[in-house]
């Protein structure tokens, strides 16, 4: 299983939208089937901007 960046994501998305089946897509982005579903079911039910593109936030010198 590997992991997935916020591009393949969308793209994962995009192509279920347009027919492909979820089993397709984790054996072509070499994932598990139900970490694909549950992230289709996020970005139908909140959009996009689910998919952050870090988890951590930065912060500069002089905050810290």
């Amino acid at each position: 299983m590997s992991k997935l960046i916020r591009e393949n994501k969308i793209e994962i998305y995009e192509r279920r939208l347009k027919g492909k089946t979820i089993h397709a897509l984790a054996k072509k982005f070499n994932n598990v089937e139900s970490k694909i579903k549950h992230f289709i079911v996020l970005i139908r039910k909140h959009g996009y901007t689910i998919l952050r593109n870090s988890k951590n936030k930065v912060y500069s010198k002089d905050f810290k």
